[in-house]
């Protein structure tokens, strides 16, 4: 891919700015029901690997945006559990907020449009089984902890969590 240093201003301010909305239309789709999340963080991702290095690395090693941008790197896929989570999970607060607007079927109808695209765009995203347990080390090392130690403590050499580092550095 080509440094965005070396693409036009117009272009870089034009991918900023797409990746920008993008992020928030993801951190939006946390709390509205049927805005998928993980899309638009893909999204923002990408416009920002082509306009801002700066950026582009802090969605990386963000504590919320980075395992799911590092997992869909390595994967291109979701493993299945978190595809029903992210299905019940929009499902249920449709369902609420129809409940809720029950004097509004105007509302109900935007919101069932809104649930069945977000259910297609995640039914969209390839499927694999679990997560891999390369996924799992990558969690460990973002936390820095094992199952004993405290958050922000670094594992003991001799740890589950130090071990199983190892081993994907190993393989990788």
């Amino acid at each position: 891919m080509m440094d965005p240093s070396r693409r036009p201003m117009w272009q870089r301010t034009a991918y900023t700015v797409a990746g920008l909305i993008a992020l928030g239309l993801g951190l939006l789709g946390v709390i509205l029901p049927g805005l998928p999340t993980t899309p638009f963080i893909l999204l923002a991702a990408a416009c920002f690997a082509r306009s801002s290095q700066r950026l582009h690395d802090w969605l990386l090693t963000n504590r919320w945006t980075g395992p799911m941008l590092r997992d869909w790197v390595r994967h291109h896929s979701l493993p299945r559990r978190v595809r029903w989570i992210a299905i019940g999970s929009m499902t249920a607060m449709i369902s609420l907020s129809i409940w809720i607007l029950s004097d509004r079927p105007w509302l109900q109808f935007i919101l069932v449009l809104a649930g069945l695209i977000g259910a297609w765009s995640v039914l969209r995203i390839p499927l694999r089984e679990n997560a891999s347990q390369s996924t799992q080390a990558n969690l460990n090392q973002i936390c820095n902890c094992d199952s004993g130690d405290e958050l922000g403590k670094p594992p003991a050499n001799g740890s589950t969590a130090s071990k199983r580092q190892n081993e994907t550095r190993e393989k990788g």
